[in-house]
């Protein structure tokens, strides 16, 4: 018996209907691996089976040694050696940086910067990163003198700081640190990036340059508080939590990069008088994974998915891009990151469902 043709269309169209109702499910209920690729111990073999413990451990090759014996910090979260390799810098969490001389011997540390009166500093705040541009030192270069920054910012000197949700900006700021100079003037400070932020919890903040391509990159959380309640994540068309960013500070231009299409928003709303999110003196690197021409996107994400990421280093043999990302309560994360990833914070915390799985399933139940 033939269908007529009104019946084969309905039967067509029932079809099309099954199909583009099943293939949108994963975008209704969020992104995620239902089944991730297991991995073998140790990275597949790539790390050591067993920690090594020092001089004690008959399989150890190295001891540990106080390298600056006569030397105490508070709070010290990052150290950058300077060109020359005769001294090196040393970041403070609450908002100082200082020059050592390179030798056992010292004694002594030079301040260069103090601006922890206006540096949060509560649970996993402060000054977070330093960086110095791969041009700091080279003579005739417009980029000689730059060290940038990343601290979680305060403008009233005074506010409550004795809590996590207390008001702030996820900040990265470039300073003129002259070749040789005994101070950073505070007044050189050119702001780039400025994210409102409503906890004090999951800031990253670690950074490096490219050595290839010589953009920075950056890692930053979730904007805090537990289970990403305040719903920032996996997103590139409102706000600058939860990823992985890629910017071209020497705005090249051209073939290399953009000028930035589309600001931020606000995630809260700051208090009054207080500025409101913004980004500037850069540029969009044109290989970004999601370039949109029509300016609907944040085009900075390298990478999206990130909960805390503690530490983001580049290793240099492999060319590989390693996050240390702190988990909600059950898993830790140690994550190699690609362009255009996704580390699928909140609905994987490491090979784990995420809350926002978690939530949502109870929910249906």
């Amino acid at each position: 018996m033939k269908l007529n043709y009104r019946k084969k269309t309905g039967i067509i169209c029932l079809i099309i209907t099954v199909f583009l109702t099943f293939s949108f499910i994963p975008f209704l209920y969020g992104p995620g691996l239902e089944n991730a690729k297991p991995m073998g111990a140790y990275l597949n073999g790539v790390f050591p089976s067993s920690t090594p413990t020092g001089t004690e451990d008959v399989n150890a090759n190295y001891s540990v040694e106080n390298a600056f014996p006569n030397l105490t910090f508070v709070d010290p979260v990052d150290m950058e050696e300077l060109p020359g390799g005769n001294e090196f810098l040393v970041l403070g969490l609450q908002g100082h940086i200082w020059k050592i001389v390179n030798d056992a011997e010292t004694v002594s540390k030079q301040l260069l910067l103090d601006i922890s009166d206006n540096v949060v500093t509560n649970t996993d705040g402060g000054m977070l990163g330093m960086v110095l541009h791969p041009e700091y030192g080279r003579r005739g270069s417009p980029n000689a003198e730059y060290i940038y920054i990343f601290y979680r910012y305060t403008p009233v000197q005074d506010t409550d700081r004795t809590g996590a949700t207390v008001n702030g900006y996820m900040r990265l700021s470039r300073f003129n640190l002259p070749n040789g100079a005994s101070a950073i003037n505070p007044t050189s400070e050119e702001i780039l990036i400025n994210i409102f932020d409503r906890s004090d919890y999951h800031n990253g903040g670690d950074m490096f340059f490219g050595p290839k391509d010589g953009f920075l990159y950056l890692g930053i959380g979730d904007e805090g508080d537990a289970n990403d309640s305040y719903n920032v994540t996996q997103q590139i068309n409102k706000f600058l939590f939860g990823g992985i960013l890629r910017i071209d500070l020497d705005k090249r231009g051209g073939k290399i990069s953009h000028p930035i299409r589309r600001q931020p928003l606000n995630a809260g709303i700051p208090p009054n008088g207080w500025p409101d999110s913004f980004t500037q003196g850069y540029y969009i690197p044109n290989d970004n994974p999601w370039v949109d021409t029509s300016g609907s996107n944040l085009e900075e994400f390298y990478a999206i998915g990130t909960r805390s990421p503690h530490r983001i280093s580049f290793d240099t043999p492999t060319g590989d891009i390693w996050v240390g990302d702190v988990g909600q309560g059950a898993k830790e994360e140690i994550s190699l990151v690609r362009k255009g990833d996704n580390l699928q914070w909140p609905y994987r915390e490491g090979d784990q469902n995420g809350p926002a799985v978690i939530i949502r399933s109870t929910y249906r139940q």
